[in-house]
């Protein structure tokens, strides 16, 4: 019945104390509208000292003077529901606000914890949950010494430490590395305080650094194999360099001159595949089209038939129906040719080495099958890193960069594929490639299909 009075009220109780409409006409006059069976109207703002909040009036069937009881009333009344619709507004912004936080602090990666004052657990989010295998609810209002075991973080974690004096943070802020259910983390911790510089707790951002640990080994154990790889051969070269002015004959001069010949052909082979390899990862000139797995296996085994048959191994390659796979024909070549290699320079005098390719699925599938002495079931794991060489080959004295395989590893994830070895010692060794039929070529933007 009121409704109609709404906005007209509304919008002039905005710069209005109050606003008392004793009769029709008045209400018609402030107004400029009017609603059957209403013949008065007292309104008072909502105003916070800063803002509008809205309006809370009265309406009488007859006219009606407003006296001053009636005014301080509803005065009192507009004051009370002011105070309620401003709370309700902060209640609003600050659920909303918790809300964002837990959704940010759920969907981030990183483990956050907070503490109070007190030094006891006020929350943690998914990602911390997981990393130190506890439930939010079996830690919250707990103190934090009792709850994190890497006690160089609790103990930055606490305002207080275990022995009840101040713990600082220089500058404000503190860093630790801690290791936790075999995972590395950094953690970043500082201080909470309020507005008036109050200490009310402590917050930890811990960031998973394992992948970079991971991958910082990785580079130490490549430059330490580029290292001892690079420095072999100068050696080698080094002391037959200084035999040569040492003698007068020609036939051993011209055996050492061979010697430093052999090893810079050693350093220019391993540097090259060095440079392929950083090619390769990069996917620079990558050229798509489409190959014949059968004449490319063909081929593969009359090349080197002959140096196959040299050292006891007979190459047989087999094709089961058509396969043709898109894909760069140099490098797809490359990573067979480094498979087949491998198997003669490590499975001599084997028998037959079985080359074989065919469609399963989604994926061509290519395999090297060889009957040599196979591959020890730990060594798996590491066959595709580059420098790695296991240790029989090692102790038997066959050179190699131990790149050949990491290679063959990046030319197929290149093309979005995968490679692994089955192999269980002493019964030949199986190294497979699975490329998809639609592959996805690992740097597109470098790529040119042709």
């Amino acid at each position: 019945m009121l409704s109609p009075l709404d906005r007209p009220i509304m919008t002039r109780i905005r710069i209005m104390d109050e606003m008392a409409l004793a009769s029709p006409e008045d209400i018609e006059t402030a107004l400029e509208t009017s609603v059957n069976g209403i013949a008065a109207v007292f309104a008072v703002p909502l105003r916070t000292a800063t803002e509008f909040q809205g309006v809370i009036y009265l309406g009488y069937r007859q006219p009606h003077y407003f006296d001053s009881t009636e005014r301080n009333l509803l005065r009192t009344l507009a004051g009370q529901a002011t105070v309620l619709v401003h709370n309700a507004h902060l209640f609003t912004a600050a659920e909303s606000g918790r809300q964002r936080l837990a959704a940010i602090l759920a969907s981030t990666t990183n483990a956050v914890i907070v503490t109070d004052q007190t030094d006891r657990v006020l929350l943690t989010n998914p990602a911390m949950e997981r990393a130190f295998h506890f439930r939010v609810q079996e830690v919250a209002g707990r103190p934090v010494l009792d709850v994190i075991k890497p006690k160089a973080l609790a103990q930055r974690l606490s305002i207080r430490g275990d022995n009840g004096k101040p713990v600082s943070l220089p500058g404000g802020v503190g860093k630790v590395e801690l290791e936790a259910n075999g995972r590395t983390f950094v953690a970043n911790i500082a201080t909470v305080h309020s507005s008036a510089g109050q200490a009310l707790g402590r917050v930890a951002v811990l960031h998973d650094v394992t992948d970079f640990k991971d991958l910082d080994r990785m580079k130490s154990d490549f430059l330490a194999g580029v290292s001892h790889d690079l420095l072999s051969p100068l050696t080698y070269m080094s002391n037959y360099a200084s035999l040569l002015p040492m003698t007068d004959d020609p036939a051993l001069r011209q055996e050492y001159a061979d010697k430093i010949l052999g090893g810079i052909d050693r350093m220019t082979h391993m540097i090259n595949d060095l440079l392929d390899l950083a090619r390769i990862g990069a996917g620079m000139n990558l050229q798509v089209a489409p190959i014949n797995l059968n004449q490319l296996l063909m081929d593969i085994a009359q090349e080197h038939w002959s140096h196959a048959n040299m050292v006891g191994v007979t190459i047989k390659s087999h094709v089961t129906g058509m396969p043709v796979v898109q894909g760069d024909p140099v490098l797809i070549r490359r990573a067979v040719t480094n498979l087949v290699t491998n198997a003669i320079k490590y499975a001599p005098h084997s028998g037959d080495l079985l080359l074989h390719a065919t469609a399963a699925g989604r994926e061509f599938i290519i395999t090297v099958h060889d009957n040599g002495p196979g591959i020890p079931p730990e060594e798996l794991p590491q066959l595709f890193e580059s420098f790695y060489r296991g240790p029989q080959h090692i102790h038997s004295g066959t050179r190699g960069s131990g790149l050949g395989l990491a290679i063959v590893k990046s030319i197929v994830e290149l093309h979005g594929g995968r490679v692994w070895c089955e192999s269980e010692g002493g019964d030949g060794a199986i190294f497979v490639i699975a490329l998809p039929a639609k592959p996805r070529f690992g740097n597109p933007n470098t790529a040119s299909q042709t």
